[in-house]
């Protein structure tokens, strides 16, 4: 019998990581109105700034809002999108635009933050943040920010999705000798 011989090959896992470069050049930033947004950021769970991320790990999307007036009913969002604008998914702080924060009085500062799991395949990404409330009787965007930041999802070896949204499908595939 011949001899086999066995390799073990080690994979280097990829960590998330920053990239001071990477940065927007499509950003879209829309007249404050009562409010503004300021320091857009991806942030690992324990707290490190990234826009390297990996599929599967969960991060946080943070940005502040300062108040230049008082305004009620103070609904947040965000959205993440594909370079080419098809919006994937996103989040608001109240679905119904009913019920925001009552009031929110002029010079506040709110930190608003969106935990979520990566699930996108390999590439490039934007995220827009928004902020909108009753001022003076009429409901509108405080402040929008489209392509606010652009992260980047790199590859992981044993990556078999494809398309854009990583569903976790792993292939098992079964020989039958007839």
């Amino acid at each position: 019998m011949p001899h086999q011989h066995s390799t073990t090959i080690h994979l280097h896992e990829q960590k998330p990581s920053f990239d001071q470069n990477l940065r927007p050049t499509s950003t879209i930033e829309y007249d404050p109105c009562g409010a503004y947004i300021e320091a857009p950021k991806i942030m690992t769970i324990e707290g490190q700034q990234v826009n390297n991320l990996i599929s599967g790990k969960t991060y946080r999307y943070l940005y502040n809002v300062r108040f230049t007036d008082t305004v009620s009913n103070v609904r947040f969002g965000m959205l993440i999108k594909t370079i080419s604008g098809m919006e994937l998914g996103g989040a608001t702080s109240d679905r119904t635009a009913t019920n925001g924060i009552a009031v929110v009085k002029k010079g506040s500062l709110i930190f608003v933050e969106y935990q979520f799991i990566c699930s996108l395949t390999t590439g490039m990404y934007f995220l827009n943040a928004g902020v909108a409330g009753n001022i003076n009787g009429e409901i509108k965007y405080l402040h929008r920010i489209i392509d606010a930041i652009c992260f980047r999802v790199v590859s992981e070896p044993t990556e078999y999705s494809t398309g854009i949204v990583d569903f976790s499908c792993f292939p098992e595939i079964i020989l039958e000798h007839t």
